[in-house]
């Protein structure tokens, strides 16, 4: 009797031991794959673009690899943040941290390479289709046409193009029609405080026509 006792002691003991090695895998593996919904890129996103709720989708990431990313809300999702400007470029798919999104008013540092210039908008024209084979980075010399003169007043060369912009504003990666987008209506140029004062006046009273170079790679 007293041996099947302890028999029955051991197996029980044995048991028990089991059972909690089992919960123990069970707590690990439950924290293990324990993950939070965060914002990634829908598609590639161009530096300085404004936000749509359509740019951003949700993906699940485990909780130690999502700290600083965009999370969804209990009460609202990827509207929230429409009107946002991206500061960086983002790939389809790739996390979207707290960093990367600014408030509309301000506009990513990146967008300026020189400290002091200014950003200044130009309206492309028909008669300016050269604008359309502009992409960003590339640079592009600005003449300056005087409406009294009737002739060419300034030359401003090596201007840095920012980017090309639609007619809603929205940043395009590419002039003309590659990959299919809309062509582009507005250029962003960076330049000094003292070329932006040359070209508001030629803006006001004459035009400004777009010399391209040919890009000798």
């Amino acid at each position: 009797m007293r041996k099947n006792t302890i028999i029955l002691l051991g197996m029980l003991g044995v048991l028990a031991l089991l059972v909690g090695v089992e919960a123990a895998l069970l707590r690990a593996a439950s924290g293990a794959s324990r993950s939070v919904k965060v914002f990634c890129a829908a598609r590639d996103i161009a530096l300085g673009s404004v936000i749509s709720a359509d740019m951003l989708t949700i993906r699940l990431l485990p909780q130690e690899a999502a700290e600083g990313a965009v999370l969804p809300g209990d009460s609202y999702g990827a509207e929230y943040y429409a009107g946002y400007r991206v500061a960086c470029a983002l790939h389809a798919g790739e996390i979207i941290y707290t960093g990367n999104l600014l408030p509309s008013h301000r506009f990513p540092a990146g967008f300026i390479q020189t400290e002091g210039n200014v950003l200044m908008a130009l309206e492309l024209k028909g008669e300016q289709a050269n604008g359309w084979w502009l992409g960003s980075g590339g640079t592009v010399d600005l003449l300056l046409v005087s409406n009294t003169e009737k002739r060419v007043t300034s030359r401003l060369e090596g201007i840095r193009i920012v980017s090309l912009l639609d007619e809603s504003g929205k940043v395009l990666p590419s002039g003309g029609e590659e990959h299919g987008l809309a062509l582009p209506r507005y250029l962003s140029l960076e330049v000094t405080p003292e070329q932006a004062v040359i070209l508001a006046g030629a803006k006001t009273n004459g035009k400004v026509e777009l010399a391209v170079r040919a890009d000798r790679e």
